[in-house]
């Protein structure tokens, strides 16, 4: 069961870096 916790930890983090990287290519425009 701690695999599971481990990948949704690493879902949370990717999508949390995918959406700053979106903000931060929308704010320098």
């Amino acid at each position: 069961m701690g695999w599971f916790w481990f990948d949704v930890v690493g879902i949370l983090v990717i999508l949390t870096v995918v959406y700053l990287l979106v903000v931060g290519a929308e704010r320098h425009r």
